[in-house]
Parts: C-alpha cells; sequence; structure tokens
C-alpha cells in the first residue's frame, strides 16, 4: 500500500503535495501552544527533564551596532592559547569574519572583527588548525564568492592575537579565478606532520534551490600548502575528480586503517563518493561510488531522493566496527547509511526520522540524555522573508526549529523527535557540542542565520530538574515568533511517506 501510494504521489507530481496538505488540514495540531512554551517531556538517563536556555556569543546589538547577517559556518579552538576555547564564525551575507574570544564566564566574550568585505565575499566555511607549523592554530576559509583565504595566527602576546589586523593573510593563486568554493577543511593526508587542504569549488555562485543542474564539472581538490603558507604562489592543487555542483569533501578515516580518506558530495549528480587513501608518495586517492541500494545515482523524482553529501556526520551505530553516515535524504528526512564490510557493495539505508514541514540543516551526533547512545541535534532552515515574521504562515510553513532525535536500543528502530523551539525565523547551520559551562552536561555552540539583525552566534545551556520545565528560554526578548508544533498526523504521513 505505502508503495503504490507513493507512486501515485510521484505520477500527480506537485498536486500531490497539494493531497498531503489537504489530508493534514483535517488534524491541525489543536494546540497552539507554542513548541518553546510547552513543559519538557524528554528525560534524562537519570530520570530529570531536559530543557535548554539559549545564550547570545556575538550579534548586531552586542557588535556595537556591526549589521552580521548569515551567520552560516563555525569552528571552535584555543586559538591565544589562554585554556578558553574561542568560536570562529563566518557571516556570509554581511561578509564577516568573527572571533569570539573565551573567558572564565560563558556568557561574556571578547568579539572582533578578523576580516570584512567583498575579498571575503560570501564566506561560507572556516577551517583551523596549525598550517605553518608554528604551533598556533591559523585559518583558512572558503567563500562563495570565489575565493579561499589563509590567515595566519601572529602568535606571540594574547593582545597581539586580538588584534586583527596583526593576522597576515594571502588568497592563494590556485583558488583564484575559479568561481563559488564552498566547504574547506585541514588535514594531515600524507601523515608528514604538515596540513593539506581538502576544497570543493562548485562554480556557480550562491546557487540555491532545485533548479537546474546542467553546469559544467568542477573539482573537488586537495591542496599542497607550502613551508611558507603566505606565498601564495606556492600552492598546488591536486583534483580528486570533477563533479556538477560539489558540495562536500570530507577528510574521515572511512575504513580504519589509520589514514584520511576523502567523502565527497554532489548537488548536481546526487550522489556520493569515497576517496580512498591509499597512503602513496605522491598521494594517491582510489574512487569507489557510495551506492546505496541503487538509490544514489541521478534521478529527478517528485519527492527528491537526494544523497548528496551536504551535510555529513559519522559515528559506528551499529556497533560493527564501521563508521555509519548521517546525513539527509531529502530536504525533510535525516538518515544513516550503514557502511558494508567492501566498498564494493551496497550500503544499506536506514530512516532516522522526518522534519516534515521544516528542513533540518546542521547535524551533530551526540549524547544528549545521558544513556550511553549518541543522539542526533539539529535545527532547520526557514523559508523567506528574512526581515519580517508572516501574519498567517501555513501549515506547511518551513520554521527555524531546535530538535533532537533521540536514538533507540536499535539505531534501526525509529529515533523518537524532542521538539524545542519553532520560530518563524531562524536558520541554524553548525553546531558543536561542547559543555561551555562546566556542570557535565552538553551544551551546543552554533550559529543563526535568516533573521535580520537576530542573526549571530548562540550557545545552548543544557539544564535538567525533577519537575517538568518550560522546554526552552529564548535569549532575545523581542524575537521572531514562536510557532505550535505542526500536526502530528502530518509528522506521521510525511514520515511514512518518506522512508
Amino acid at each position: 500500500m505505502k508503495k503504490v501510494l507513493k507512486i501515485i504521489l510521484g505520477m500527480l507530481g506537485i498536486f500531490g503535495i497539494v493531497i498531503l496538505a489537504l489530508l493534514a488540514a483535517v488534524n491541525l495540531s489543536r494546540d497552539p501552544t507554542p513548541v518553546a512554551s510547552m513543559p519538557s517531556n524528554s528525560k534524562s538517563a537519570d530520570d530529570k527533564f531536559i530543557h535548554w536556555i539559549e545564550h547570545r556569543v556575538d550579534d548586531q546589538s552586542l557588535s556595537d551596532g556591526i549589521g552580521l547577517r548569515g551567520a552560516d559556518g563555525l569552528q571552535i579552538a584555543d586559538l591565544d592559547r589562554d585554556g578558553y576555547q574561542d568560536i570562529v564564525s563566518v557571516h556570509e551575507d554581511s561578509n564577516h569574519i568573527r572571533i569570539a574570544f573565551g573567558t572564565a564566564d560563558p556568557d561574556h566574550w571578547i568579539s572582533v572583527t578578523l576580516a570584512q568585505g567583498d575579498f571575503i565575499e560570501g564566506v561560507e566555511d572556516p577551517a583551523i588548525g596549525d598550517v605553518n607549523g608554528d604551533g598556533w592554530p591559523d585559518l583558512l576559509v572558503a567563500c562563495e564568492g570565489g575565493t579561499i583565504v589563509y590567515f595566519q595566527n601572529p602568535g606571540g602576546q594574547q593582545a597581539d592575537i586580538r588584534k586583527p589586523n596583526s593576522w597576515d593573510s594571502v588568497i592563494p593563486s590556485v583558488a583564484k579565478g575559479k568561481g563559488s568554493w564552498i566547504r574547506v577543511f585541514l588535514a594531515d593526508l600524507d601523515k608528514d606532520g604538515r596540513l593539506e587542504a581538502v576544497v570543493t569549488n562548485k562554480s556557480i555562485k550562491m546557487y540555491g534551490g532545485f533548479g537546474s543542474m546542467d553546469v559544467p564539472p568542477t573539482p573537488m581538490s586537495w591542496l599542497a600548502i607550502p613551508k611558507n603558507p603566505l606565498d601564495e604562489d606556492e600552492w598546488k592543487e591536486n583534483q580528486l575528480g570533477r563533479y556538477k555542483v560539489p558540495v562536500n569533501a570530507r577528510p574521515i578515516d572511512l575504513d580504519g586503517d589509520g589514514d584520511l580518506d576523502i567523502l565527497g558530495g554532489s548537488r548536481g549528480e546526487s550522489r556520493m563518493m569515497i576517496f580512498e587513501n591509499e597512503v602513496q608518495k605522491p598521494l594517491q586517492f582510489k574512487e569507489y561510488p557510495v551506492n546505496v541500494t541503487n538509490r544514489s545515482f541521478p534521478k529527478k523524482p517528485t519527492l527528491p531522493k537526494k544523497l548528496s553529501g551536504m551535510v555529513l556526520a559519522f559515528a559506528d551505530l551499529n556497533q560493527d566496527a564501521r563508521l555509519d553516515i548521517v546525513t539527509f535524504e531529502t530536504p525533510w528526512s535525516v538518515v544513516w547509511l550503514e557502511q558494508p564490510e567492501s566498498w564494493d557493495q551496497s550500503w544499506k539505508i536506514h530512516h532516522i526520522a522526518s522534519a516534515f514541514p521544516d528542513s533540518p540543516t546542521a547535524l551533530a551526533l551526540v549524547d544528549i540524555n545521558g544513556d550511553g547512545r549518541l543522539d542526533l541535534f539539529s535545527g532547520g532552515y526557514s523559508q523567506d522573508p528574512r526581515d519580517h515574521d508572516l501574519v498567517s504562515p501555513g501549515i506547511f510553513h518551513r520554521a527555524g526549529g531546535l530538535f533532537w532525535f533521540e536514538q533507540p536500543e536499535k539505531p534501526t528502530e525509529p529515533w523518537r523527535r524532542h521538539n524545542i523551539s519553532r520560530r518563524m525565523r531562524a536558520m541554524f547551520d553548525d553546531f558543536v557540542p561542547l559543555d561551555l559551562n562546566g556542570d557535565d552536561l552538553v551544551d551546543l555552540v552554533g550559529t543563526r542565520g535568516n533573521s535580520g539583525e537576530l542573526d549571530g552566534v548562540i550557545w545552548l545551556e543544557q539544564k535538567r530538574s525533577r519537575e517538568p520545565h518550560q522546554v526552552f528560554t529564548q535569549a532575545h526578548e523581542n524575537d521572531s515568533r514562536q510557532l505550535p508544533a505542526p500536526s502530528g498526523f502530518l509528522r506521521t504521513v510525511s514520515d511514512w511517506l518518506l522512508m
């Protein structure tokens, strides 16, 4: 029956989606209470109720009026080696790179603008590592506007590190004039003690949505970095392959042999691929397709089965000593792919949950409730407009939600969704889990976009109580409107159809 209904909806095209809407309309959520105001129903392993308090790290108001917009990727490291974690965030709409230097108080940050302007247009993704080998963390960023930029930590005195003009920067020649760069990672691929850069060039600038992918293929590459990274002409590009709109190339020891492989993803071809590190000098990689029960190759369904690898997380979920992949299959569905014994075999796909009608972006695997199993924390990507709330959002309005999925005893079973917040305007593109306030509970640092002057960097404090407590306390007194949960019937039908 399920298969038949899927076929019918596929044949109906967009009318199939309308059918879902009409079905959902007969059973809208009867409780208009916003998700954030509901009492928490999620519990920790020690039988306490879990709730969350939002804290601001950096935004327009905290930065004395700097118009930060489009907070996207972030990385965390102790840049000044004072014992406190610092946050590097990139803001692609306003072209800013910000550093929030940590202190003993997780509610007090010293924030500076490392860079701004057209030379980092559309700055999308940061990576941190000791590139020049002096013992201090440096920074590399990918910009959708058309560049990769290296920033060298001045080291030495803390006061110097906190002065943006003391960081030297360079745009490697190999990164110029090649279109949009969307991902960057730093990793020691050849085990020589020095870092290489793994980068993704999607060519077309600021692409969004599900439009035509009829574009020339562009490369996923690794860059050999010279001993003096400020020598822009000595960076060398080594292409892994060329694909239509590649969106990720993530270094990860996927086969557990002690060296870093690379997992790539193409939006234009709706598939992923593995580059096995053959540990040779010069470096050599062998490509394998990530064939997911024959569903990972280009196709054009109405409900798109897109395994593009845009966002990835890794863990051995089924305890078979092989890393599995957590990613999105559709704009709503989160899945995990079970690694086979051999990469010549198909990866088995398992449905985690659907966030429908919301569209999750960030994926962070972390044990939220302390039961020893990794849960999945995520946030949603709200639809336009970004500068004001709609008066009457429809039942399919894509909200900027916060939620987590609780892993069951058997990871192949459905994961339980716990709603935290559903603001009309918010996008949470990245989360890093850590215990920021030292209370032995997992907190999360993340970015918020799609919210106008509310865009910026936040951290979410996990709290526990013996009695039920309001599940979420927002940081801004005046914020985008909090929405109720989507219809339970709508979620059930979407889960059933999208599995």
